[in-house]
């Protein structure tokens, strides 16, 4: 410095107004997060000849939480995101692979340690543009990561739906060959089995049917004690009294009681 002080000097003071026209030029930038939280699941319904497609260790979890954050930036999501945000963010004479490109460059998906859940932050020079950014990326995921599981339930219902027709082609084959080896032997037909739910089903409505009978008989008598003219009726009274007469648990309470008072 004290030999080329002021090529030093010249040199200060050219970054400093570098770094002054940059900042100037870039402004404030805002940052928006959104968190976002992916469960790997076990598929439902798995083919019987593949094996376990889908096995429970830590590197299979995290490589797809890997895939989950490459998908967060792909260009079908990108390109939602893009529709999502319209003019707000693609400028005018700009292609929507250029605004795609910029968009992806304004983001960062990064996962929270090593759990399940990943961030999409959006860089801005507006907190309301950047928090809009970072909506529309998550909301654009989201929808994609719904459309592929339907895909694969579509594909689920497909497998159930031939196993049941092979298990019903099945049974109907074992029925036939029963009721030939029926008529064979010479034997009568072996019956189904009986349905427990129709046992406990049959079960519950003679319990109701019983029950409404006794709710009929007592408004019945009730309405023999002439109850509708008060509170005070004498047959009411003479039917309370015998209840009370024959109940076995106020009739020990009663003689508890005297038992104490002659102590």
């Amino acid at each position: 410095l004290h030999l080329h002080g002021r090529l030093a000097t010249i040199f200060a003071a050219l970054g400093l107004v570098l770094a002054a026209v940059y900042f100037l030029a870039t402004g404030p930038v805002y940052s928006a997060q959104c968190l976002l939280y992916v469960q790997p699941a076990l598929p439902r319904v798995l083919d019987q000849g593949a094996g376990a497609r889908w096995p429970y260790d830590a590197s299979t979890y995290d490589s797809y939480i890997q895939q989950q954050i490459q998908n967060a930036t792909r260009t079908d999501v990108m390109t939602i995101a893009l529709h999502k945000l319209g003019a707000s963010w693609q400028r005018s004479n700009e292609s929507e692979q250029a605004a795609i490109d910029r968009l992806r460059k304004s983001i960062d998906v990064t996962r929270v340690g090593t759990g399940y859940q990943f961030t999409i932050s959006a860089r801005a020079g507006d907190a309301a543009a950047a928090a809009q950014i970072a909506n529309a990326v998550a909301n654009s995921y989201i929808e994609n990561a719904s459309h592929d599981q339907k895909a694969g339930d579509a594909q689920r219902l497909t497998i159930l739906r031939d196993e049941r027709d092979r298990v019903q082609s099945g049974l109907n084959a074992d029925r036939t060959e029963q009721e030939s080896l029926n008529k064979q032997l010479g034997v009568a037909s072996v019956g189904a089995t009986p349905d427990h739910f129709d046992e406990d089903t049959t079960q519950i409505r003679t319990e109701l049917v019983k029950a409404r009978t006794d709710h009929d008989a007592a408004a019945a008598r009730f309405a023999s004690m002439d109850a509708g003219h008060g509170p005070s009726s004498a047959a009411i009274d003479a039917a309370a009294d015998d209840i009370v007469a024959g109940d076995a648990g106020l009739i020990s309470m009663k003689t508890a009681l005297n038992a104490r008072r002659a102590v």
